[in-house]
């Protein structure tokens, strides 16, 4: 579920939100039991700027769609780890780094496009910058990889959660 401000807010939105913090930041640390000491206060801070938020609600996302999506983000995050990883061990560094500016062709302004810059940000070897109206530059390590399919899947697989319509979710 997304955050997104709409009129009136109740305990189940609260309630949902803060499990959605514990589940991100589960996922986050991958479960990792001496993580919590920094997650607890981070959830605590994050549920506590969500209630003050006023009237912020839960969007409904597309549970198979969520399910693509992080299947997605975790492949994506395991890929660009070992890729980055063997850039460093390697004795011949094989980079090309620069910008490539990315289109945005299925996800309207708002929620999905922070969104989809916080994901690509997430994912080693990335770093979304200049964010504007209809475009966002992206600083990679391998400008010869293949950014831009993987900038589509990414961007396709957030427009999925959401369904048709949902604009500036």
């Amino acid at each position: 579920m997304a955050v997104r401000r709409a009129q009136g807010s109740s305990l189940f939105h609260h309630l949902g939100a803060l499990a959605l913090f514990i589940g991100l930041w589960w996922l986050l640390s991958g479960g990792e039991g001496r993580s919590w000491i920094v997650g607890v206060p981070a959830i605590i801070l994050a549920w506590w700027v969500f209630s003050r938020s006023r009237g912020a609600v839960l969007v409904p996302v597309r549970p198979g769609a969520l399910i693509s999506f992080l299947r997605l983000f975790v492949g994506l995050s395991v890929q660009g780890s070992v890729d980055v990883a063997r850039r460093v061990l390697s004795r011949d560094v094989k980079i090309d780094p620069g910008v490539v500016r990315f289109t945005f062709t299925e996800l309207p302004p708002g929620g999905g496009r922070l969104l989809f810059v916080a994901v690509i940000g997430l994912c080693p070897g990335t770093l979304c910058f200049d964010l504007g109206e209809e475009s966002v530059s992206v600083h990679v390590l391998d400008r010869n990889g293949p950014i831009e399919d993987e900038l589509c899947r990414v961007e396709a697989a957030i427009a999925a959660l959401f369904g048709p319509g949902r604009e500036g979710v």
